[in-house]
């Protein structure tokens, strides 16, 4: 594929090509501004391919629904987004789930103890972006959302950006488990080469 933001500028992206495989850890390595968002940003078709085509299962992506695309797709941004309201409220995006299925998908998530320790625990109030909670924490609390909409795909764009090494070695640690035990497909961005070893 190649890629460019508007008609009179370079490709971004220029003759890429890779495959992602289905059921597994991938990731898309590389220094900032090399467009590893923008390639992220064409599988649920946010973006479209100025040139070239994408393919899921031998179908191009251009032949499938955007609503059934995003649909099997789930995104975690670098700066999880929180509005006001509980841990529970925001881990099941407001949708009626059982108690159990919560606390199972955040124990996937390694948040269940963290959140377990919280004055109200799963009724623990976020402030306003998340405040009063550590990157990540949050971090793990948008995983813990992911898992509850039970997308078979699971795309990570720069995780650990804002984490420190032993937050981010267990963030890589958890994505390894959460794929081992469940067979999602995960798709990370990162800029940070130790990820190749997970």
């Amino acid at each position: 594929i190649c890629f460019k933001y508007n008609k009179n500028e370079n490709n971004v992206i220029n003759n890429f090509s890779c495959t992602l495989k289905g059921e597994k850890i991938n990731a898309l390595v590389g220094s900032s501004g090399t467009g590893k968002s923008t390639i992220i940003n064409m599988i649920p078709r946010l973006l479209e391919p100025t040139k070239g085509n994408i393919f899921l299962n031998k179908i191009n992506l251009k032949d499938i629904k955007v609503t059934s695309l995003r649909s099997i797709c789930s995104f975690i941004d670098q700066k999880p987004i929180f509005t006001r309201g509980s841990i529970i409220n925001h881990i099941t995006a407001n949708n009626k789930m059982s108690k159990e299925k919560c606390i199972e998908e955040a124990k996937l998530a390694n948040a269940h103890n963290f959140i377990m320790n919280l004055p109200s625990q799963y009724d623990y109030k976020l402030g306003e972006a998340g405040v009063g909670l550590s990157g990540g924490q949050l971090q793990r609390l948008d995983i813990t959302r992911a898992l509850i909409s039970n997308r078979p795909i699971m795309i990570l764009d720069e995780p650990t950006s804002s984490l420190d090494k032993k937050n981010a070695i267990e963030i890589f640690k958890t994505l390894k488990q959460i794929n081992k035990t469940r067979k999602i497909t995960i798709i990370i961005v990162s800029h940070d080469e130790k990820i190749l070893k997970y």
